[in-house]
């Protein structure tokens, strides 16, 4: 099936739409390892009908591809787009978080005047006339 050009993403972003897909190629990868069936050769199943336009296709209890309308299983748009939004919102706190805290850290490393990492006298490649590869203060201060 081409690809709406409307749809397509020609620039950076494209590097993290790919991402976000990989990361939610996991559910059908879960729900067949929890049925006991191959979890390659289902994802490569259901990509290939959904490839070829049939979208209703899932991973059935049985670890099976098959038509998830016919089988019963439906789920509203809105509890689907729910889960999606909590779970990218984690995600974006969870990296502000890691920005905030390595902005911390790089702060603190800057002012701190017990920053092991300043020469206090001695060069970094002696100590003491012995060659400790370079970084002798981790070992003599």
């Amino acid at each position: 099936m081409p690809v709406d050009p409307r749809l397509a993403v020609n620039d950076r972003s494209q590097l993290a739409l790919t991402a976000f897909a990989d990361a939610m190629e996991i559910v059908p990868r879960t729900l067949a390892t929890n049925a006991g069936t191959d979890p390659i050769e289902v994802v490569a199943r259901l990509r290939t009908r959904h490839d070829a336009g049939d979208t209703d296709a899932g991973v059935g209890p049985s670890g099976s591809v098959q038509d998830m309308t016919a089988a019963g299983v439906v789920e509203p748009a809105a509890v689907v787009s729910g889960c999606l939004t909590t779970a990218v919102e984690t995600a974006v706190i969870l990296l502000r978080i890691d920005d905030v805290l390595d902005a911390e850290e790089t702060a603190s490393a800057a002012t701190d005047p017990h920053d092991h990492a300043h020469d206090h006298g001695e060069e970094h490649g002696q100590t003491g006339g012995h060659d400790h590869g370079g970084y002798p203060w981790a070992l003599s201060h």
